[in-house]
């Protein structure tokens, strides 16, 4: 991953902070023969710095139980992400807005990546007005006294986009908003 001084100069006009919760569910969404052609679309998209995601999502898909094509990719593109992992008072400015991200109690080792991906999104839209930011992540169901990341999202002002688009935009380059228009226009 690189520096915050080696963010690309001209920033893309659209840049999806993935989480790894859509990473795990390509695998069920994707018929296996075409993962790979999926997973190479998205390595190009990391590579111009329109796709990102932080540490804590490739130690998360590290550690999962049983490794297959999405855990390989996170590990072998990791290195290209062009986006630096957010600041630690970035996260702490999204735990203030939206404390339920984490579970204080659970006494786990291992770090959600869930308040990171939010932080990188927050840190990514306020480094250029005209780049639109965009968490993908299926964690959509609020279990109180936590929040799901697409609360904390709506919370923080960044939008959410659950796996299908997700998987459209890789493919088609079409966010959900311009297939709605083209469908508004048929």
């Amino acid at each position: 991953m690189v520096s915050r001084s080696e963010s690309p100069v001209d920033p893309p006009s659209l840049v999806v902070v993935v989480d790894t919760s859509v990473l795990i569910s390509i695998k069920t969404r994707v018929p296996l023969d075409a993962q790979w052609e999926l997973l190479r679309i998205m390595e190009d998209l990391v590579k111009v710095g329109r796709l990102a995601f932080p540490k804590q999502v490739w130690r998360e898909m590290r550690d999962g139980k049983h490794p297959d094509a999405p855990d390989v990719w996170t590990a072998a593109v990791k290195a290209h992400i062009r986006h630096a992992d957010p600041e630690l008072e970035t996260l702490a400015k999204v735990l203030a807005v939206a404390p339920g991200m984490v579970d204080v109690d659970a006494g786990t080792d291992m770090e959600k990546a869930d308040s990171y991906v939010a932080a990188m999104a927050v840190e990514l839209s306020e480094w250029d007005d005209e780049c639109r930011i965009i968490v993908a992540a299926n964690d959509v169901i609020d279990r109180p006294p936590l929040i799901s990341l697409a609360t904390a999202c709506r919370s923080l002002g960044i939008d959410c986009w659950a796996t299908e688009d997700f998987i459209h935009w890789c493919r088609t380059d079409q966010t959900p908003e311009d297939v709605a228009a083209a469908e508004a226009a048929s």
